[in-house]
């Protein structure tokens, strides 16, 4: 499961004071990158190498300052002249674009019928599963309705597009056993004003209206 985005940004806080004023390249790249990578609660040396040896295209031999396979390429000296930079003392502002080292995945929606057949056979056999499990009467039919809306939210755009889906991909266990705990998490926050929520409630928490 990939670190919580609270923890991400206390960790991005700490490198930015770590490495602010580091003006060595070479003696102190291993190092800033191991930094670097922990920022996201990664190993680097469990990923990624440094000084990779490759082919140029002139047949020579070269070395790639750092590599993650399919992932990441870092090269200090590049030949093209394109730049995509920001200052270490924005790299808070900039974490996000490196939710990928985390295992934050860029998720594609698709369009699809926000409430179907299919959904309400599911709906269906999730009555009977919570019945069994000691939802009764008028609790269990609230909590199907609300459960029904946040899927309802999440599908057409009343929630940011995903986010109950991705929540619970992110936080729960592949056996289910914690689902209800988090259902329950994302309802005490819907029931909050955003003006009384916890200021250290969970950044993936803190998007839900």
């Amino acid at each position: 499961m990939p670190l919580s985005w609270n923890e991400i940004k206390n960790r991005a806080i700490a490198f930015q004071k770590e490495w602010e004023g580091e003006t060595s390249e070479k003696a102190e790249s291993q190092s800033f990158w191991n930094d670097f990578f922990h920022v996201f609660g990664i190993s680097r040396r469990r990923v990624a190498s440094f000084e990779q040896p490759i082919k140029k295209a002139d047949n020579k031999q070269g070395f790639i300052d750092l590599l993650w396979k399919g992932t990441i390429l870092v090269e200090y000296d590049l030949d093209s002249g394109n730049k995509w930079e920001f200052e270490l003392n924005n790299f808070l502002d900039n974490v996000h674009l490196f939710d990928f080292i985390a295992g934050y995945e860029k998720r594609v929606y698709k369009d699809e019928d926000p409430v179907n057949i299919q959904a309400a056979e599911l709906m269906g056999k999730l009555h009977d599963c919570l019945k069994e499990i000691g939802y009764m009467g008028h609790d269990l039919e609230v909590y199907l309705v609300r459960l029904l809306f946040c899927l309802f939210a999440d599908d057409t755009g009343i929630f940011n597009k995903g986010i109950f889906w991705e929540y619970i991909d992110l936080h729960t266990k592949e056996d289910g056993s914690d689902l209800a705990m988090h259902i329950d998490a994302i309802f005490q926050v819907l029931n909050t004003p955003e003006e009384k929520r916890l200021k250290n409630l969970d950044e993936n928490l803190t998007q839900f209206p």
